[in-house]
């Protein structure tokens, strides 16, 4: 963890302690007085577009409510977690177990909580301090939780126990108050307290050491008011992106003469130092494109240090600090959302990083998805401000377009789980006229059929070919229908056939390699599912092709937490789930727009968790496409098992009565043959004639056959 940074009289700033070596007249304490005493009043307030949230932690007495009250006094708004705890403790379900606990002595005649009675006992030994904290953190947790969500953009908390609460997730910056034990003894006296209950309470608080370090930042309150004023305007400054190095000097003696003839020459052309400089706008993919070593030689001479040992991402977070680390300064992002536990915040994962989690992926936080309405999934294009202090990425300041719509014109629409689902009716050709010496694409048109918002399972044991099936089918989309968004998705799949893959497929190609953790698995397939129902929210038609659905399911069961509850094969009782909920999603949408989900299944590989999971999703489909390893181990391709392949109201698909009866013809005939003889047959037919509708109109239903 890093250490958190002092501002005190003996560990100042480190920038202040620079300019105090160089110049040899201010102090710490007199260059920040100063340098923020030249700050306008305006510039210290919190745009409406940009969001402050302050942690203020520390010892009892150290004056964390004081410094709580100098942002006050700038705009934020407090919340005092012991104000809150106070009404907490007289909940009567809180009430009841506080009496339970400690004893009826804690309440006086009105039936009201005693505190200082309640204090004696709680902070009388660490198993009481435990037992209060356990019966009151829950019920306070919420309701100071629910004050920052009713508070505005400028808010700081005040709670002794901030991190114990979880009440720093999401805070912008966290601080921690600490002063001489000395001072700290003579200010609880005006609270009553004894010096044993002073040591009770810091006994019961834990480690300090422990809890400053889990703080960004350190301030010694010494009792000087103005000094804890200029310490409040300088946090706050900082967290606006204020540079305080750039400020002009109150005293004047350090610059030189204007009016001097012998600097005329050399100012002349020269910006005042203290003139501000104009504003800088980048776009974070322009970085993302460039290579590692143009990188590291442009942060050379910036004068980053270890340039050849940052990683890429780290690399570009340096040098936005120093292109675009002023408050007027943008930066343009753009991304899919990805949310983190419990939808609390959440990050721009950008297509460029094929949505790995890096350091260049922009944080969003709780205020800002409720306030622009974002979901996981959403295409975002924002402006983002570059990763200040301990800050690891940049943070996003205001919101520019969802989904391709201007954020201030953005047409409602359905949640995708309220959407109406129908069958497949709108049909997607594989057929390629252009090729008709392929019969692979063909025996599906004829067997199979797919349409828009199909749920297809791909059935297939090892080395039949599947990963050809899928190309050409990625293909056969992107050509015979251009309308449909394609997402080849390969899970735990050989680094090989992902590069195959995509130089093979005009679509994007979304992979996660066998030598990756099950979490990147799961990572990419979520990511991929949200995008595509947001999409269809939008009336878009989504093909996903999925490789393979059985190690998507092996991933999650890998994930899942252990419940004790195990399957068949070693299968966590709730592991498959999720993996249910991807196929399921997909669906034909009755106002327009569909997703359909073609996803391979491995059987026969000799492992019995592979078997339940085809089991789990063998009757959640609505067409399957069977392939047989015994064609495959003959050198017959396309090795379709055309008896066993099917879809579920295919009569929905076909353009029309004539046609479907010769198809059913067909099938009548090709039941009775072996795999290999339906095969070699339709081989046959295909060559003689260019497309599957002149092979069809030589068939005569009424005859059964003319073969």
């Amino acid at each position: 963890m890093n250490q958190p940074n002092d501002y005190s009289q003996g560990n100042g700033d480190p920038r202040f302690r620079r300019r105090r070596r160089r110049r040899g007249r201010r102090t710490p304490n007199q260059d920040n007085g100063d340098s923020v005493a030249t700050i306008p009043a305006h510039q210290l307030t919190v745009p409406d577009d940009q969001e402050v949230v302050i942690g203020i932690s520390g010892q009892p007495g150290a004056g964390k409510s004081a410094l709580a009250k100098e942002f006050g006094k700038l705009g934020a708004d407090v919340i005092d977690v012991d104000a809150i705890g106070h009404d907490v403790i007289e909940l009567p379900s809180v009430k009841k177990k506080l009496v339970e606990h400690f004893g009826s002595e804690i309440l006086d005649e009105a039936n009201t909580i005693q505190r200082g009675v309640l204090a004696d006992k709680a902070f009388a030994s660490p198993e009481a301090t435990n037992e209060l904290n356990h019966i009151v953190a829950g019920q306070l947790s919420r309701r100071v939780k629910a004050a920052i969500k009713k508070a505005g953009n400028f808010v700081v908390i005040d709670a002794a126990r901030l991190h114990e609460l979880g009440l720093d997730d999401g805070t912008t910056l966290t601080v921690y108050v600490r002063a001489p034990h000395d001072q700290r003894a003579q200010r609880v006296v005006e609270r009553n307290w004894s010096a044993e209950e002073l040591a009770q309470r810091d006994v019961a608080l834990g480690d300090e050491d422990e809890r400053r370090r889990r703080c960004q930042l350190t301030v010694d309150n010494s009792g000087d008011p103005q000094l804890l004023e200029a310490y409040a305007k300088t946090i706050l400054a900082r967290q606006l992106g204020i540079d305080l190095s750039a400020r002009p000097s109150r005293d004047g003696d350090d610059e030189p003469d204007a009016n001097n003839d012998d600097n005329e020459e050399e100012n002349a052309g020269r910006r005042p130092s203290n003139a501000p400089r104009e504003p800088v706008q980048v776009t974070l993919n322009d970085y993302l494109k460039r290579d590692v070593p143009d990188l590291q030689q442009e942060a050379d001479g910036m004068g980053v240090r270890d340039v050849r040992w940052l990683s890429k991402d780290d690399l570009i977070c340096e040098i936005l600090r120093r292109v675009a680390g002023g408050r007027q300064d943008d930066i343009i992002v753009e991304g899919y959302i990805e949310l983190g536990p419990k939808a609390a915040s959440g990050y721009l994962r950008s297509r460029l990083n094929d949505y790995h989690i890096t350091n260049t992926d922009t944080f969003i936080s709780n205020q800002q998805l409720r306030r622009y309405g974002l979901k996981a999934g959403m295409h975002v294009t924002a402006i983002a401000r570059a990763p200040r202090g301990n800050e690891r990425c940049p943070q996003l300041l205001s919101v520019r377009e969802v989904m391709g719509e201007d954020i201030k014109a953005m047409s409602a629409v359905r949640p995708f789980e309220t959407l109406t689902p129908l069958h497949a009716n709108q049909r997607l050709f594989m057929e390629n006229p252009s090729d008709p010496t392929d019969p692979a694409l063909r025996i599906i048109d004829l067997v199979c059929p797919i349409g828009k918002g199909q749920r297809g399972l791909i059935v297939a044991q090892p080395k039949c070919g599947k990963t050809v099936y899928l190309q050409k089918i990625a293909n056969a989309i992107t050509t015979n229908n251009p309308e449909c968004i394609l997402m080849v998705v390969l899970i735990d799949e050989r680094p090989e056939e992902v590069t195959d893959m995509q130089r093979s497929v005009d679509g994007e190609v979304i992979a996660s390699t066998f030598d990756m953790t099950a979490s990147r698995h799961v990572q990419i397939a979520e990511m991929t599912i949200n995008k595509a129902r947001r999409l269809v929210e939008q009336g878009k038609d989504v093909v996903i092709l999925l490789d393979s659905i059985t190690r998507l399911a092996r991933a999650y069961n890998a994930e899942a937490p252990s419940s004790g509850r195990i399957m068949s094969g070693g299968i966590e009782a709730t592991a498959l789930v999720k993996p249910r909920q991807f196929f399921a999603a997909a669906r034909n949408i009755e106002d327009g727009g569909s997703l359909t989900i073609l996803a391979t299944a491995l059987v026969d590989t000799g492992s019995v968790m592979d078997t339940v999971i085809f089991e789990e999703f063998k009757g959640t489909g609505n067409m399957e496409l069977v392939l047989d390893r015994r064609l495959a181990n003959k050198r017959i391709f396309p090795a379709v098992d055309v008896a066993q392949s099917s879809t579920r109201k295919d009569e929905l698909l076909v353009a029309s009565d004539d046609e479907m009866r010769r198809l059913w013809a067909l099938r009548r005939f090709l039941a009775d043959r072996s795999p290999q003889d339906a095969v070699e047959f339709l081989k046959n037919k295909l060559r003689t004639y260019k497309t599957n509708i002149e092979f069809l109109m030589n068939i005569d239903p009424e005859k059964g056959s003319n073969f």
